[in-house]
């Protein structure tokens, strides 16, 4: 009878501690969403990463099937999100999509910030490029 209740007791706090899920496209903290995308297929390739620290990846041409792929440490999101901040990239306004592009999405609240680039003639700021590299850095060793 024992053997019972134990059983029961660790089912049970099995059940209690689900974890909860995310989706970025209901997901309602800040986000960085970054990637690529366009050519003969207009296909995206895309990451996003959650203030809460998990990171989904997603593919898609116009809607972006996304699924979890990971969690970044609190300290490692929390530099990310502050970088954006101090790099002044929510000042960028820069849209200039090329037959092939990347693109950098900071959402907050309702507002959404995008900066797109695509040509290698028409870069922007060289941070932008700098902030998306380490972007692509940190979320690939995860």
């Amino acid at each position: 009878m024992k053997n019972f209740w134990l059983f029961l007791m660790v089912s049970l706090s099995f059940i209690c501690c689900k974890t909860p899920t995310y989706a970025p496209d209901t997901y309602e903290g800040k986000m960085i969403t970054f990637g690529s995308g366009g050519g003969v297929t207009g296909h995206i390739s895309c990451t996003a990463i959650m203030e809460n620290g998990y990171i989904y990846r997603g593919t898609g041409l116009t809607n972006i099937d996304f699924e979890m792929n990971g969690r970044l440490k609190t300290g490692e999101v929390d530099q990310l999100f502050k970088n954006y901040e101090v790099l002044g990239l929510a000042e960028v306004n820069y849209d200039s999509p090329g037959n092939t592009y990347r693109f950098i999405e900071f959402k907050q609240d309702s507002s959404i910030q995008r900066i797109v680039w695509g040509a290698k003639d028409e870069l922007p700021d060289k941070k932008v490029d700098t902030y998306y590299n380490i972007l692509k850095a940190k979320t690939q060793q995860k």
